[in-house]
């Protein structure tokens, strides 16, 4: 179930990514802070390979990533990105441990598992459609399923209550 979770998720970026033109992807929106769907699908991109590159030492440091301007500045690099982690991120679960910052300087160590991390993961990239979203609006464009960036819990509740 999780790897179709993923496929989803990374399908849908992708084919965001294919409909959208350079000066669209990279537009500064002031309603999300100055920021731009690339910076934003850069950050969903890296957060999954910053898993990837954790998997066989079993540690993962989010922070610890590459922060690739060519993938928030270039539709063609980020939507290679994410059709290469369809593919790679189906793996095994297991155990990891998982670097994140604490109080002061201190950098913590958490036990995690990979499908932990990919549910993690999943829900983050959930969390920056929404955003990426209010975007997608400020410019007028209506280009991604109404599911775009919208917990799976609240579709859930939402078809619920149109059910009644």
């Amino acid at each position: 179930m999780i790897a179709v979770s993923i496929r989803h998720q990374l399908n849908m970026l992708s084919d965001l990514l294919e409909t959208l033109t350079d000066d669209q992807y990279t537009f500064l929106s002031p309603m999300i802070g100055g920021y731009s769907i690339g910076q934003h699908t850069r950050h969903i991109l890296e957060l999954f390979q910053a898993l990837e590159n954790g998997y066989d030492s079993a540690l993962v440091d989010y922070d610890q990533r590459k922060r690739d301007v060519q993938i928030e500045t270039d539709r063609i690099c980020a939507h290679q990105v994410a059709g290469a982690l369809i593919t790679s991120l189906v793996r095994n679960d297991k155990p990891l441990r998982l670097r994140i910052d604490g109080p002061g300087e201190d950098r913590l160590l958490v036990e995690s598992s990979y499908y932990r991390e990919l549910a993690y993961n999943i829900e983050h990239t959930i969390h920056h459609f929404s955003l990426i979203r209010v975007v997608l609006r400020e410019l007028h464009l209506d280009c991604v399923p109404p599911t775009f960036g919208f917990a799976y819990s609240t579709l859930r509740k939402q078809k619920a209550t149109c059910a009644q």
